[in-house]
């Protein structure tokens, strides 16, 4: 009997993220404020292969979904002021799965390939941490961000996971 090889990617996407966010200004500190924001983002690619080198077989399993996190963030600016002030920015909340397209493939060599599609039953629901370092103008603020979400299945296929990503945010302020 041989050992199964098994490899997991998770490729990352440019997709753009889109989304709004409303900020709540506390009028006794001008370096703390509260905020909520919206957003729509592509998670990606999930890819997990096994290799049985007894039976000859393989199986994969890939999967790409679109969510919608909702967050609630804290954010805490520093240097204020100045022209351009710096912020760190940390929140938690919620994520729904917009849609997904999932594909399993089993190949026992020799014979044919077995393909289910689409995978049914990733759960709806999860949550979202994030973490931003960023910079704003009067206007314009743009930031690095982390983002965390944890999702899991409800049919045991691919157990819980979780997606992190990074990414680059620009975005526009309309103020008072």
């Amino acid at each position: 009997a041989g050992n199964n090889v098994s490899s997991k990617i998770y490729n990352s996407t440019t997709t753009p993220i889109f989304g709004l966010a409303i900020n709540f200004k506390k009028e006794k500190s001008r370096t703390i404020n509260f905020g909520a924001e919206l957003l729509w983002r592509d998670a990606g690619t999930y890819s997990s292969n096994t290799v049985n080198p007894s039976t000859l077989s393989t199986t994969s399993i890939e999967i790409s979904a679109k969510y919608l996190h909702g967050n609630f963030m804290a954010k805490y600016s520093f240097l204020r002021n100045s022209i351009v002030m710096p912020y760190l920015k940390a929140g938690i909340g919620g994520s729904y799965l917009l849609s997904f397209n999932g594909v399993y493939r089993y190949k026992s060599s020799p014979g044919p390939e077995f393909i289910a599609d689409p995978i049914l039953n990733l759960s709806t629901t999860g949550y979202n941490f994030v973490g931003g370092l960023g910079c704003a103008t009067k206007r314009i603020y743009g930031e690095v961000r982390f983002d965390q979400s944890l999702h899991g299945t409800s049919n045991g296929i691919v157990g819980n996971n979780t997606i992190s990503s990074f990414s680059l945010v620009v975005g526009y302020q309309i103020n008072k």
